[in-house]
């Protein structure tokens, strides 16, 4: 009768390792490469690495099975946004007294004054934006507000570039 033992190479599978020494039978693995090799008469050895394998692997697999799953059916089921989210910035021109103070605090450069009507705004670029809200922070007139808009996906850069209008928000 011909059985399938598992052998390996010192140091290359410490678990095999782990597990023969723990019942003394180290000498039956040969020392030569890691893998599996026919011999005779190695029964309790192959036995006990199918058991040592796979009964962690079966302990996941039946913890699982009455879980929740983990992942959400996105779109069809929207996501509950939670207080505090940093989303896409929301501009109020009205508020706004074209300081500069927005672009000049911004850490990722995201911003840049351009000319709306005569007067300085700031121009987003959300593609460089890092939603650290530091141009909300450093508005006297709290302009420049968080919202919950977080789908900002785009195949077009251009679109990630919020200009500036004249009137009340963005």
């Amino acid at each position: 009768m011909r059985i399938c033992k598992v052998t390996y190479r010192p140091g290359c599978c410490w678990q095999l390792e782990s597990a023969f020494t723990s019942l003394n039978r180290i000498s039956y693995a040969d020392n030569c490469c890691c893998g599996i090799q026919s011999v005779n008469g190695a029964g309790d050895d192959v036995e006990l690495v199918k058991k040592f394998r796979l009964t962690p692997m079966l302990k996941e697999v039946l913890s699982h099975i009455f879980r929740e799953p983990a992942t959400r059916k996105y779109p069809e089921v929207r996501p509950e946004i939670p207080e505090g989210f940093r989303g896409r910035q929301v501009f109020d021109v009205s508020l706004c007294i074209s300081c500069g103070l927005c672009a000049r605090d911004c850490p990722a450069k995201a911003i840049e004054m351009v000319d709306v009507e005569g007067k300085k705004r700031p121009l987003f670029h959300l593609d460089r934006c890092i939603f650290c809200y530091q141009c909300a922070e450093s508005c006297p007139r709290n302009a420049i507000k968080s919202s919950k808009i977080f789908e900002l996906a785009s195949t077009d850069k251009s679109e990630l570039v919020v200009e500036p209008k004249s009137g009340r928000g963005n």
